[in-house]
């Protein structure tokens, strides 16, 4: 019932605070949420990712910090909108598209790519690592890239997700 209208919210809302608020109970919704009910409501969900980056409102400090919920969200999404083999090429586009995000928009923010890392993908490689298998390069270059840092805590999260993308079972599971 609130989904539709948090989702319209986010859509038109350029307020960081409520971006972060925002964004924070769409990741609560989603986890509650069965993946029958997020399935019903893939366009504008894909919308939003598309076109709700946090970090496209420049130069405000919570815009930063709303990385993570955004990332824990599109986590949710990823794994529960896309079911079957039939969405296998929707979803390895929004994989892509999650990716872009972290390589591109978060990349230059230490602390907005630090929030990508443990809340996006770290979380996606320890629970369904084979939906970035077909990217594993890209991925570890990322990773890699991120290990020479000069953050402490960015090079600590490359260093686990080098270990989860390295020591997972990348086969797709049966069903």
């Amino acid at each position: 019932v609130a989904l539709p209208l948090l989702l319209q919210l986010l859509d038109h809302c350029a307020e960081s605070v409520v971006r972060l608020v925002g964004l924070d109970t769409l990741k609560l919704l989603l986890d509650r949420a069965m993946a029958v009910e997020v399935q019903n409501f893939v366009p504008p969900l894909e919308h939003i990712f598309a076109t709700g980056s946090p970090l496209l409102l420049q130069g405000d400090d919570v815009a930063c910090l709303a990385v993570a919920p955004f990332c824990a969200a599109h986590v949710l999404f990823l794994l529960k909108a896309y079911a079957g083999p039939s969405c296998a090429s929707a979803r390895g586009e929004q994989v892509d598209k999650f990716l872009h995000f972290g390589n591109v928009h978060c990349r230059s923010h230490s602390l907005a790519f630090s929030l990508f890392l443990e809340f996006g993908l770290l979380p996606l490689l320890a629970r369904e690592a084979w939906l970035l298998a077909p990217r594993m390069r890209d991925v570890a270059e990322l990773l890699m890239q991120a290990s020479e840092g000069t953050s402490a805590l960015e090079v600590l999260l490359a260093w686990r997700g080098l270990h989860l993308l390295f020591g997972a079972e990348l086969k797709p599971r049966a069903g």
